[in-house]
């Protein structure tokens, strides 16, 4: 009988290793952009802000809003010294304005603080507003 001629070996195909990685590359990339944005977000559009109303005056009117969230701060009459914080993401404009009452004598100022560094401030015996500088 006669041998039978030997088969040679299948060669395999490395196009399924090829895009597997090319798969995992490729996610890598996109999980990594969106990290990526996560954390420049959170640096440039992530802020703390305070409004202060201080000065001579045993009582002031006040509004305070921001762009995105116009009118939300209407008070009336407060006493003075008074603050709010908030901690906010994509703030555009950062805003408080006061009035001296009625009836009061003496110097009103207001002051806004983003991440703790004030931007803005003004005094002034009527009214006085301030508007994040910039913005």
């Amino acid at each position: 009988m006669s041998a039978a001629a030997p088969v040679p070996p299948r060669r395999r195909s490395r196009l399924p290793f090829v895009v597997l990685i090319l798969v995992g590359v490729f996610g890598l990339l996109i999980v990594g952009g969106f990290v990526g944005v996560y954390i420049w977000a959170k640096n440039n559009l992530e802020r703390d802000v305070t409004y202060e109303v201080t000065g001579t005056v045993k009582q002031a009117g006040l509004v305070y809003t921001t762009e995105d969230n116009p009118g939300w701060g209407k008070q009336g009459p407060v006493a003075v010294p008074w603050s709010t914080s908030f901690h906010t993401w994509m703030t555009r404009s950062a805003r408080v304005s006061a009035v001296v009452v009625e009836g009061e004598k003496g110097t009103v100022t207001c002051t806004v603080r983003i991440d703790g560094e004030v931007v803005a401030t003004q005094t002034d015996d009527e009214v006085v507003v301030c508007l994040e500088p910039g913005r």
